[in-house]
């Protein structure tokens, strides 16, 4: 019997099966720069981790969604559903299609460690090249 959970307030449903693209949970740790004071600025080097490489539904929500913490806005781009996992928090990211997501929220589907509702915003392409342009 497949293990399936309903999303509240839809018809919508996720499924084991429902898992099709591969995603990385990555960890991101600051580099401490060789020389730090170039162009009196400190250039910290971001270095990423895998700590999971796991199967997830990816949605995209239609509009607007916005998650609010402490008075602070964001809009979700997209939302990852994996298995549960149980050290996967606000200070993760996830790396699909070579494209890394911070992720902003994480949710327990009905509390029954099954399943994880993560909801993401897009930080862009890994290529430091590109992000210099």
């Amino acid at each position: 019997m497949p293990t399936c959970i309903k999303l509240r307030g839809t018809k919508t449903q996720v499924c084991a099966g429902d898992l099709r693209f591969q995603i990385e949970i990555q960890e991101r740790n600051l580099a401490v720069p060789t020389d730090p004071f170039v162009d009196d600025q400190v250039n910290y080097g971001e270095e990423f981790t895998t700590l999971h490489s796991v199967f997830s539904m990816i949605e995209t929500p239609l509009g607007v969604t916005t998650f609010n913490d402490v008075g602070i806005s964001t809009a979700i781009s997209h939302v990852f559903y994996v298995r549960h996992l149980d050290d996967v928090d606000a200070q993760k990211w996830i790396l699909f299609d070579e494209i890394r997501y911070k992720i902003v929220n994480v949710t327990n589907l009905e509390a029954r460690k099954i399943f994880l509702k993560i909801e993401c915003v897009e930080s862009g392409s890994q290529d430091k090249d590109a992000s210099r342009a």
